[in-house]
C-alpha cells in the first residue's frame, strides 16, 4: 500500500500568469494599464516563436539572420515593459468618486512620462543587445 502525501487545501493554488486578472480594487483606467501590461507579456512569449520561424523557415541570407536577431532581443524589453507596466497601474493615482477633468489629465501625465521612460529604456536595451549579439556572431564566424 503507498502513502500520499497530505494535502494543504487551505491555501489556494497559484495562478498561471496568462490567467491572472487585475486586482478588484482597480478602476476601469488602472485596469487598462494592467491590462496592457499583460498583453505585453503576450507579446514577449510570441517574439522567440517568430524568431525561431524567421530563422527556420526563411530563406537565409543576411537581412532575415538580423531580423530573427531583433524579434529574439525584442522579447526581453517587452517582457520587462510588461512587469513594468503592471505595477505601474498600483502607483498611478487612484480615480475620485466623481472625477474631475484635471485628476484625468494628472493621471495621464504620468501615465506618459513613464510610458516614455520604459520606452526610452527599451530601446537602449534593444540597441545594445542587438550590438551584442552581431559581435558575438561575427566573433563566432571568425573563430570558424
Amino acid at each position: 500500500m503507498t502513502e500520499t502525501a497530505p494535502v494543504d487545501d487551505s491555501q489556494p493554488a497559484k495562478v498561471r500568469w496568462f490567467r491572472r486578472r487585475p486586482p478588484a480594487e482597480y478602476d476601469r483606467f488602472l485596469r487598462g494599464v494592467w491590462w496592457a501590461g499583460h498583453g505585453q507579456f503576450f507579446i514577449a512569449a510570441a517574439l522567440p516563436f517568430v524568431a525561431v520561424i524567421t530563422f527556420g523557415f526563411v530563406d537565409i541570407d543576411e537581412r532575415s539572420v538580423y531580423l530573427g536577431v531583433l524579434f529574439l532581443t525584442l522579447a526581453i524589453p517587452f517582457w520587462y515593459s510588461g512587469w513594468l507596466l503592471r505595477g505601474l497601474a498600483g502607483f498611478l493615482p487612484p480615480a475620485h468618486p466623481k472625477p474631475r477633468v484635471f485628476d484625468w489629465v494628472g493621471r495621464i501625465y504620468i501615465l506618459i512620462l513613464a510610458v516614455a521612460g520604459i520606452g526610452v529604456h527599451a530601446i537602449i536595451g534593444v540597441i545594445m543587445q542587438v550590438l551584442a549579439a552581431i559581435m558575438l556572431g561575427s566573433t563566432i564566424a571568425s573563430v570558424t
